[in-house]
């Protein structure tokens, strides 16, 4: 069997997926951020990669390079958003069948200016062409209200959201993912041009990035389907003696919004008892703490939808905790 050869002066590689030694399974990088983070602080330690390919792996069992997975924003100067390489050091046989996406996805590690620095981003992950909204999770009771509450969306919501699941990009030549943070590193690292230009589907609509990414300011009540709304937030607690939530209030104000009780202000609302029951959880304790605690800001990226709260203002309606919310944690600036 044929070997792919090592050229010298190539440039890294980038894939999509690789084997976890740590997690023994196939895992995608926002997969292995997750994992990571989700570790307690004293146990996190760089995971080890190799080839997603099973026969690869048997043969030649090449190394994989995980990339800026175990960074925070608050940490580190993160130049490139979360990525696998491969190294011209470790071959893989020549069947393998993440070797075409290799060649087609090469790492630029030339030039230091901010230009070269985002076109280099740009290249490690593919415009995401749908958001798939409905996680596998979600309850067909859930999911019966949805179509109750909002008779827009249509009967075959069921339907489609399992044939989403099914598909993979592979099958339909569509870049999908369900996951925000996946999502918000393709936003961040469009041009304001290509964010009017490029388009994406989520459930029975089709939006241009400009249109699917709002900052809180620029929310009006003509908006009643799902979005990903982001902004600066302050945090609070309540009830007095024995906290039950934490609050994450938007600083911005939705001047666009109506007055509802005299407020038009517009919060995120997280019971500690639903973040101990999900997978990163303890990750949106840590970051909110850390915040509290040492007085970061915390930017926080939502994909949700506004409702009218019951005493005043508004809230974000989140279906997927796990996979629909993003916090930063801003560490200030010396």
């Amino acid at each position: 069997m044929r070997y792919h050869q090592n050229v010298e002066g190539v440039q890294p590689m980038g894939v999509d997926k690789a084997y976890c030694e740590e997690l023994g399974r196939v895992v995608n990088i926002y997969e292995a951020r997750k994992e990571f983070f989700d570790l307690p602080l004293e146990k996190r330690k760089r995971f080890h990669f190799r080839c997603a390919d099973d026969q690869c792996r048997a043969e030649k069992n090449p190394l994989i390079v995980g990339v800026n997975y175990d960074k925070k924003a608050e940490d580190s100067e993160i130049k490139q958003q979360p990525h696998f390489r491969i190294r011209n050091e470790y071959p893989h046989i020549s069947s393998c069948k993440y070797y075409e996406d290799m060649k087609t996805n090469p790492i630029n590690t030339k030039g230091t200016d901010e230009s070269q620095e985002r076109k280099s981003r740009a290249k490690l992950t593919d415009i995401i062409d749908e958001f798939i909204l409905y996680p596998e999770n979600i309850s067909h009771k859930m999911l019966q209200n949805e179509k109750r509450n909002r008779p827009t969306i249509e009967d075959s919501i069921d339907d489609e959201r399992n044939l989403h699941l099914r598909q993979s990009p592979n099958k339909t030549g569509l870049n999908k993912t369900g996951n925000l943070r996946k999502l918000v590193d393709c936003w961040r690292n469009m041009s304001p041009e290509n964010c009017k230009k490029s388009r994406i589907k989520i459930h029975n609509k089709n939006l241009r990035y400009d249109q699917l990414f709002l900052h809180v300011s620029n929310i009006d009540n003509k908006i009643t389907d799902y979005r990903v709304i982001y902004g600066r937030v302050t945090i609070s607690t309540w009830r007095k003696d024995n906290p039950d939530r934490y609050y994450l209030d938007f600083v911005d104000a939705s001047e666009r919004l109506p007055l509802h009780k005299d407020d038009r202000g517009l919060s995120i609302k997280l019971f500690f008892s639903e973040l101990k029951k999900i997978h990163r959880g303890q990750h949106f304790i840590d970051s909110i703490e850390q915040s509290l605690n040492q007085g970061y800001a915390l930017t926080v990226y939502v994909m949700g939808r506004i409702k009218q709260r019951e005493f005043k203002g508004y809230e974000v309606e989140i279906l997927d905790l796990d996979d629909h919310l993003v916090l930063d944690v801003d560490k200030p600036t010396a």
